[in-house]
Formats: C-alpha cells, structure tokens, sequence
C-alpha cells in the first residue's frame, strides 16, 4: 500500500489493486510517516486540492509572500486529526472541539457566520471524504422533514444541511434539490 502510494498511485487505483470496495481501508495499510503524510498534505494545499479555512489563507498570504505563507502553513498543518468528511487541525490535546465533533453544526443565520468548522480542511479529490458529506447533508435533509420547525433540533439540522450544501459547492460539487 504504502510503495504504491511513493509511486505516485491515486487512493482509487490502490483499493482496486486490494480489492477494497472502500478507499477508507487504505489507510488502514498506510505505514507512512506523520512527516510524509504532513508533506502530501502541504502539497495539496499549495495544488490547491485541499479546501477550506487554511487554504483560503495559505493562498491569501501566498499572494503576499511566499514565505510567510509557507510559516503559516507548517504551523496550522502541526497537529492533524482524520475524521470521515476530512482531516480537523484542531489540537485536540490542547483545546476540546467547541463543535463535538460535529464540524457542520457551526454557524447562525448570517452569511458570515456559517460554513464548517474553521479546523475542517477537506480533500475534494478524496471520494470517502465527498460521500460522507453527501451522507451528512441527506440525512439533514430528511430529518428536516420529520422534525417540527419549533424543536431546537430543527435549526441543528438546518446548519448541518445549509454548512454540508455550502461545502460542497466551494468544493465545485453539485448537489441534489
């Protein structure tokens, strides 16, 4: 698994050479550094694969100066976490997440106060981390459904299904009506 990855395969490519139905399982297999997998992360953030708030700013700094954008980045990329919809940069350790795990509950009723959670950098090219939004976002919407607009669990349900809608088109993915 992990020379395939060296080698310059894609995560889809590798779980069909395994047999995995699940690209997921790959990491399972993945006996690479924190270091390595540190700089495949740097990478897709500087190829621009990687979206979200630290590459929203990484690019912002890069315009200014390269290597400032390169500090901010070797700094905010210190501490990783793997989630299902996409990696936390959150320093659980340090700080408990303010969001319990729940990256798409973030937010209010105004424009600049909603989207994920600031520590949730997802890679568009990665399929599990796509379907688990997708997943996240139909549940949302079918409990939006069923959920009695008065109920406090109606506007969790509305941010999850707002923040997941939103994710997915900054990510150029369409979503379903």
């Amino acid at each position: 698994n992990t020379q395939y990855q060296r080698g310059g395969l894609s995560q889809q490519q590798i779980a069909l050479i395994f047999g995995r139905k699940d690209v997921g399982q790959n990491a399972t297999y993945d006996q690479t550094s924190s270091e390595e997998r540190a700089e495949r992360l740097r990478n897709a953030v500087r190829d621009g694969v990687i979206v979200g708030e630290i590459s929203d700013t990484y690019s912002r700094l890069a315009d200014i100066s390269r290597e400032q954008a390169e500090e901010y980045l070797a700094g905010a990329l210190r501490m990783i976490n793997i989630m299902p919809h996409g990696l936390c940069t959150l320093n659980w350790a340090m700080n408990p997440c303010p969001h319990y795990l729940s990256c798409f509950t973030c937010g209010g009723d105004s424009e600049e106060n909603s989207g994920a959670c600031e520590h949730l950098i997802v890679d568009r090219n990665n399929s599990g981390h796509v379907a688990e939004i997708r997943r996240l976002r139909s549940e949302a919407q079918v409990a939006l459904k069923v959920i009695p607009s008065e109920s406090p669990m109606f506007s969790h349900y509305l941010r999850i299904f707002s923040n997941t809608t939103l994710k997915l088109e900054q990510m150029g993915l369409g979503v379903e009506v």
